[in-house]
């Protein structure tokens, strides 16, 4: 480990100086998960009883038990909770509180009334870097970790683990300036009523857990099974369908994040965002009472192949589970060879973790068949001898002898009192499915083409790792926008005013405009509420900074879509769609109704296309907006406001190449001309170059060191901050300090944009399993307020290989 650098002391003393302020003086929100929401601890709150609650339809337990036996014949995934659409947003339910001069919170009562306990399902899901979300029961007995920026996805969807009770609460809090840049849209409220705790069927007298015959993980049968427990885990799809799932191998040995499971499970692309996954959910102490937690979880997945005749699904969750969790990823046989004898990992009727055993070997058959070999398409149980299996325990995986995955639970009619069969999808069928990569696993199981009949599980004991976590800061940003309150839009002048947006390198120079107006010659393009005209054709390719297009759609409510695809008519001003939509060009984004009064059109003028929304109404108003986008064929865009008096609804005036980009700080546009946008900039960026084994050298790289930068620090701490400290408030947006400073090394600044640094591993095994995270600083010159800008963080598990 470095020895501590007093080279230059001050320099060095003066980031450590200001990342102790940081400790101090961050808001709440930048802190490691707590269990408190800030609604019952802020003074300024309102009551909790004081706060909108909604409420969805009661649920008919008989009715529901019923339904489910007959699902549970016709060998269906179980159901744990009754789906209801619902349609709610922070603009739209809940109640905002105002709590200082930073910051405010929103909260939802949600009420499922007779429910043994509540998901939610939000399908619009996006939040700005300081913001959090917290879903918790009524009486706080039961909260769940918050939600935040790292929480965002491609997918734009959150799904959250089930809250024990009837009645939850959904609770925002953010800075009341980024208020317009949440994405948040609530539309599924799962009411549970069983699994869980909750019994073993919707009715309330029904015994709570598993058969009686079922072992749990941690008595001693388990032990020999160690290493593949933790990979196998419960799990949820759109909040109401139960099954389970176990991470799985891959002959790179990367730890990618592939999780098999049974096909009639139900997953598919589209739904694929809604998995919830639960991690050891398992007893602490042999036969005794259920005691496993559901807090350890990962929520969203992406679909990746999927083979109904072999009855398997893969995804690939859309982050890793928490390496403190200590998962592991299972091994497999495509051999297709018989098992001698053969486990199974399952979590039976949403029970904690169980394993059953079969010592007798198992046959290749049909799925429901005993004819070997049948079609060859299933690994058959003859009976269990240990143990056995429930609805539920559908996807989980067979293991054989060696300890390799040969099978995902299909069905069958085993349970505790009878010597019935079980069926698993055969692992080697599975290997090559129906001869694509959407329908077999070869292509993502082996990527490196080695062709391996089999692979050991990958476990977490003895073996050294390097995990990036975070982001450094962002310094610049192709976005640019400006969020106007209702009666607060500034920018339309006297006849009338523009901005002129100007290609510059990669971005906009943004300057005073024109002023001039085009009046509209063409004939009204007939848009109604929320709509989107058809694609128009420009006369020429548009270049911007987010690519290129010869097509543009124009909507109602004032922006305009760079592409000729896009559809979607948002009449809610959102920071968060924004930067995560298609790229569009925003003259006045917000809700616009010409179906109630005024015209939209598009005009060619002296090679320039004009569109305008003439006289369009204000949703719900009589008054009236006068607005244009000029495109020109060299790449400018110029905005421009005649006439804008808007009562009753929130505006945003900006551009954003979409796609994912980062979320700038809203500016001030008529106060800043000109001002300049640029690429978002790439954080300072700290990577590992191999593995922390003991007795090894750890290399480390810092990369992405900007102009200006006088002197950096690398930082070697023994204590953790994931996602990170908020820095805003010392003068530090998007940055987060992600490690302790414990040991700090300085190093050269620019011209050098790279440096190379290293850490002595000693050879004492006592270390092994051990953490040290480690982060870097740079002090450099204008980057933000304070000048000092921060890396991701590297977290070196230390062990013997």
């Amino acid at each position: 480990m470095p020895r501590r650098n007093t080279r230059p002391f001050l320099s060095t003393l003066a980031v450590a100086l200001a990342f102790s302020v940081a400790l101090a003086v961050a808001p709440a929100v930048a802190q490691e998960p707590a269990p408190k929401p800030i609604g019952s601890s802020h003074p300024a709150a309102r009551p909790l009883a004081q706060v909108a609650r909604l409420e969805v339809g009661a649920i008919d337990r008989t009715a529901i038990a019923a339904q489910d036996a007959r699902n549970d014949e016709l060998g269906l995934a179980p159901r744990f909770a009754v789906p209801f659409g619902v349609d709610a947003s922070p603009a739209t339910h809940g109640s905002w509180d105002v709590l200082d001069a930073t910051w405010s919170l929103w909260r939802l009562r949600v009420l499922a009334p007779d429910a043994s306990h509540v998901n939610l399902g939000f399908t619009r899901f996006a939040l700005p870097p300081q913001g959090q979300l917290m879903v918790y029961a009524a009486d706080e007995r039961w909260v769940v970790r918050p939600f935040d920026a790292t929480d965002n996805n491609p997918s734009n969807e959150l799904w959250t683990p089930v809250v024990r009770g009837q009645e939850i609460v959904a609770e925002l809090f953010v800075r009341t300036v980024d208020v317009q840049a949440v994405m948040l849209r609530l539309t599924h409220v799962g009411s549970g009523y069983r699994f869980f705790g909750a019994g073993d069927s919707a009715l309330p007298f029904a015994a709570a857990g598993s058969g009686s015959c079922n072992v749990d993980v941690i008595c001693p049968q388990g032990n020999g099974w160690r290493s593949e427990i933790p990979a196998i885990a419960a799990y949820s799809t759109g909040g109401s369908i139960f099954c389970t799932g176990f991470m799985v191998n891959n002959t790179a040995q990367d730890r990618r994040n592939f999780f098999m499971t049974a096909n009639h499970c139900g997953i598919a692309s589209g739904n694929a965002p809604s998995i919830v996954v639960y991690w050891n959910y398992e007893n602490t102490v042999c036969g005794g009472p259920n005691n496993g937690t559901l807090t350890r979880f990962n929520t969203g997945s992406t679909w990746r192949a999927g083979y109904a005749t072999s009855d398997f699904t893969l995804v690939e969750l859309t982050s890793a589970p928490n390496p403190a969790w200590g998962v592991t990823y299972a091994g497999w046989d495509r051999s297709g060879a018989d098992a001698s004898s053969a486990v199974a990992i399952h979590h039976p009727s949403a029970d904690v973790k169980k394993i059953s055993f079969e010592n007798q070997a198992t046959a290749t058959t049909s799925y429901g068949g005993t004819a070997v070999p049948g079609d060859g398409t299933h690994v058959r149980i003859i009976d269990w001898d240990t143990g056995t299996t429930e609805p539920g325990s559908s996807g989980s995986p067979l293991f054989d002898q060696n300890h390799h995955v040969i099978g995902q639970l299909h069905g069958g009619a085993a349970a505790c009192g009878n010597n019935s069969s079980d069926w698993y999808g055969k692992f080697s069928r599975s290997w090559t499915g129906g001869g694509t990569s959407s329908s077999r696993v070869s292509n993502w199981l082996d990527p490196l083409g080695t062709g391996q009949s089999a692979l050991d599980t990958l476990g977490t004991s003895g073996v050294a790792s390097a995990t990036v976590y975070g982001i450094g800061c962002v310094t610049s940003y192709a976005t640019f926008f400006e969020l106007f309150g209702a009666g607060l839009f500034d920018l339309a002048g006297a006849p009338v005013r523009s901005v002129l947006l100007t290609r510059q390198g990669g971005g906009y120079r943004v300057s005073a405009g024109s002023n001039a107006w085009v009046t509209p010659t063409s004939a009204n393009l007939g848009l109604t509420d929320d709509s989107v005209a058809a694609a128009y054709t420009l006369p020429f390719t548009l270049q911007h900074p987010g690519g290129s297009t010869t097509q543009v759609r124009m909507c109602s409510n004032g922006y305009v879509w760079l592409n000729g695809t896009s559809t979607l008519a948002d009449y809610t001003p959102s920071i968060g769609e924004l930067v995560a939509d298609a790229p569009r060009h925003c003259p006045l984004w917000t809700d616009l109704n010409p179906g109630a009064g005024g015209t939209a059109h598009i005009d060619l003028v002296g090679g320039v296309v004009v569109l305008t929304w003439l006289g369009v109404r204000e949703y719900g108003q009589t008054n009236t907006c006068d607005v244009q986008c000029a495109i020109y064929s060299d790449g400018r865009v110029e905005y421009r406001w005649r006439g804008v008096t808007l009562r009753a609804h929130a505006a945003l005036v900006g551009y954003s190449p979409g796609g994912g980009v980062a979320t700038p700080p809203s500016i001030d546009i008529s106060a800043s001309l000109p001002f300049s946008t640029a690429p978002d900039s790439a954080g300072l960026t700290l990577a590992a170059n191999n593995r922390p084994v003991l007795g090894t050298v750890q290399s480390m790289t810092v990369s992405n060191i900007r102009a200006g930068t006088s002197i950096g620090v690398a930082v070697v701490g023994f204590g953790k901050y994931d996602p990170g400290l908020d820095l805003t408030a010392i003068g530090m947006p998007t940055c987060r300090q992600h490690t302790t400073l414990d040991v700090l090394t300085t190093f050269p600044g620019s011209p050098a944009t790279t440096y190379a640094w290293s850490l002595s591993i000693p050879t004492n095994v006592a270390l092994a399993g051990a953490h040290v995270y480690c982060t870097a600083l740079t002090l450099t010159s204008g980057a933000n307020s304070l000048g000092i800008l921060s890396a991701n963080g590297v977290d070196l598990k230390l062990d013997r290989s």
